[in-house]
């Protein structure tokens, strides 16, 4: 699965009212189009360099798009349906601050990416710790998320692993289903495979490693869901909160 590039974290998120994403554009860049159904959009640039692009022509077309220069700080607000994507014509790095209303979710984001159209829940994430982090990891796929749970696939390619991490109030329920492979929780390792099915308790270390040469997926259960700030990634011996870490589309095969 090739990633396309594109950088988001997730700032902040309340149950179902409005999540607040983070995303970085190199210079030049252009993101792929999105749509978010039934959710308000509002995007700003923190620099005067970003240009947004709304679709034009019956809806599902992408006919004559309708491009708008982006003021620092002020917000472009995009319809309820409309496909739209971000410009970088800048030199250097841009970021934009995209808040949704009601929160983002992935049965109601569509991205097109080439030619091809994918629901939210089709396409996959790899979490960076930084900017330039090239270390390829797990990969993440958002099936759902409410206020009350969420729900995510976990994919580790051969000799890939995950990166530590735990929940202040979340519990995870992880269940293999697919290969076989490693879960560390505080240390101790245990196998997982397909219908196997670990409880990992608020404030526990777990961590996915895949030692075989096939894949390895499992799909995890957070109760109540994922939040940012619930949520702290452990690498290199540094404790990094989940609004800090970075996200990278990943384009479905």
């Amino acid at each position: 699965m090739p990633a396309t590039g594109v950088l988001m974290r997730l700032l902040e998120m309340r149950g179902d009212e409005f999540s607040t994403d983070e995303v970085i554009l190199q210079p030049g860049f252009v993101t792929n189009w999105l749509r978010f159904l039934g959710t308000r959009a509002e995007h700003r640039a923190r620099a005067p360099a970003g240009q947004i692009e709304v679709a034009g022509g019956p809806p599902g077309t992408f006919d004559n798009p309708r491009r708008r220069n982006m003021t620092t700080g002020r917000a472009v607000v995009v319809g309820r349906e409309e496909w739209h994507r971000l410009i970088n014509t800048g030199d250097h790095a841009l970021t934009f601050d995209i808040t949704l209303r009601p929160t983002w979710n992935p049965r109601r984001a569509m991205f097109r990416l080439d030619d091809r159209i994918f629901r939210g829940n089709e396409v996959w994430f790899e979490v960076k710790t930084h900017m330039a982090d090239q270390t390829i990891r797990a990969m993440y796929q958002l099936h759902d998320l409410g206020a009350q749970q969420g729900t995510v696939s976990v994919r580790l390619d051969p000799r890939i692993e995950s990166i530590e991490c735990f929940h202040r109030n979340s519990t995870v329920t992880i269940q293999g289903t697919d290969g076989s492979g490693v879960l560390r929780v505080d240390g101790t390792a245990r196998q997982l495979a397909r219908g196997n099915r670990v409880v990992v308790n608020p404030g526990q270390r777990y961590q996915l490693q895949n030692p075989t040469t096939a894949p390895f997926e499992v799909r995890q259960v957070h109760r109540p869901q994922w939040v940012p700030d619930d949520t702290f990634y452990v690498h290199e011996n540094l404790v990094v909160p989940g609004n800090q870490v970075w996200f990278e589309f990943v384009v479905p095969d």
